[in-house]
């Protein structure tokens, strides 16, 4: 066990946060686990997105596969914050894992507990790729407790409602801040510069930080935006997703050419 590199990746990422250095990643929703070898390099983390993907088990498996081999943190977000679907994301090897649709503290608590072994937790044991499909013992329960980096998102208004006590549970790393569906819980969906979408993105930010909770956001591409973003709090972002990125380049090569 102490040879295994597994949680390497979520150390050097807490890491970095805890020196300030704010962590960029990118969404990956495509099927081919190449795109994320290819990608690696040039970021601090990859978010592979099971929530709006039909990203099967098979091909997540390999996906973690090349963030593993390039010792790259792996978050995971899923729409169903079930045990049934945190389990084989956790024992598959991500390094962290995101509750999409929250809607109030009990889901948040539950979901939170869930990730997390006893007696801190309820996760169930099947630990394969974390352990390096070697025997386990307490150690690496107890490494696996210390190390995973768990996340939910704040998008609905049952979530922003509750958030002052959503940021108080023990077993949660990260407050992730969703803006679009946020935008759209206040009846302004797409307006994220609207002021009550901003001043909502605030407290969320504000109430995170009293509790010391770290905070992420996903967002399209937008610097603008995301550096604005940064300068209110936000430690890591999740700027784009893959499809975004061959788009805008295909098209700036292409109006340079035409």
């Amino acid at each position: 066990m102490e040879n295994n590199k597994f949680f390497e990746p979520v150390i050097t990422f807490r890491k970095n946060l805890d020196l300030g250095r704010t962590q960029y990643g990118i969404s990956i929703t495509f099927n081919d686990s190449l795109l994320s070898d290819s990608v690696a390099d040039n970021v601090d983390f990859l978010w592979y997105d099971l929530e709006h993907n039909m990203i099967d088990p098979s091909t997540l498996n390999s996906h973690l596969l090349s963030c593993r081999s390039k010792q790259k943190f792996s978050l995971v977000r899923i729409g169903d914050h079930k045990p049934s679907s945190i389990k084989p994301v956790l024992d598959a090897g991500a390094n962290g894992i995101i509750a999409s649709q929250i809607h109030n503290l009990e889901e948040a608590v539950a979901f939170c507990d869930n990730c997390r072994y006893p007696p801190k937790g309820k996760r169930g044991v099947g630990p394969r790729v974390p352990s390096n499909y070697r025997p386990i013992n307490h150690t690496h329960f107890e490494q696996a407790n210390k190390n995973i980096f768990v996340a939910v998102m704040i998008e609905t208004m049952g979530a922003f409602n509750a958030i002052e006590d959503i940021a108080q549970i023990n077993n949660l790393d990260s407050i992730v801040i969703g803006p679009y569906d946020l935008s759209g819980a206040i009846h302004k969906l797409g307006d994220i510069h609207n002021t009550i979408v901003q001043e909502a993105i605030e407290h969320i930010i504000m109430t995170a930080k009293k509790y010391k909770k770290i905070i992420g956001i996903g967002m399209p591409i937008n610097v603008i935006y995301a550096k604005k973003m940064v300068s209110l709090g936000v430690d890591w972002v999740q700027i784009g997703s893959d499809y975004e990125y061959i788009i805008s380049h295909a098209e700036d090569i292409m109006s340079r050419l035409k």
